[in-house]
């Protein structure tokens, strides 16, 4: 229950078991102890990044925990853009966004974990199905999104950085958005 500072290390057969039963910890502060734990090993080198990603892309749809969710989202892509050789990153980076997918798929309709997982799966994906799937989201096809400014921003920055979005396409976007945020990502 995080009573006191520990470094902690699972031995495999720990990490094994975790993988499976991670969500159905009833604790949220036991569940962030065991995510900090992973995180902590993988930067530490004693987890490797393809075992990290699958462990979090698999069980990130089930926390229920949205910060908590956010941060392993926020790990995930660490630790494929950063503790990964960089000649794995794209098959890492292609499992993660197609488990990410299924789990926003999944996800309640309207939910903060639907919004969380959408904007997470936008900024994996990279292979072309995976790409059009982004255009979706940005044309409101997931049951439930609902995509305000920001989350077209997020999705419209996602398409330009793939190239599948032109200048015409990012002025269009400031049309519809003419406040100061939508200038400040029509600039970005």
């Amino acid at each position: 229950a995080d009573k006191t500072y520990a470094k902690v290390r699972f031995d495999e057969n720990s990490i094994n078991t975790l993988t499976r039963h991670i969500v159905s910890f009833d604790d949220a502060l036991s569940r962030a102890v065991v995510w900090g734990a992973l995180w902590d090993m993988l930067r530490d080198a004693e987890l490797s990044a393809s075992e990290f990603v699958t462990i979090v892309a698999n069980r990130i749809g089930s926390e229920s925990d949205i910060s908590m969710a956010t941060i392993l989202g926020g790990q995930l892509r660490g630790a494929i853009d950063n503790y990964s050789p960089p000649m794995k990153r794209p098959a890492l980076r292609d499992q993660a966004a197609h488990l990410v997918g299924q789990a926003m798929d999944a996800a309640e309709a309207g939910s903060d974990a639907q919004l969380n997982l959408a904007r997470l799966f936008a900024s994996l994906a990279e292979n072309a199905s995976q790409v059009h799937r982004i255009r979706e989201l940005l044309d409101g096809a997931l049951p439930g999104l609902i995509v305000d400014a920001d989350l077209r921003w997020h999705f419209v920055r996602e398409l330009v950085e793939r190239g599948v979005l032109d200048l015409a396409a990012i002025d269009e976007e400031l049309e519809r958005d003419k406040t100061l945020s939508g200038e400040l990502n029509h600039t970005a």
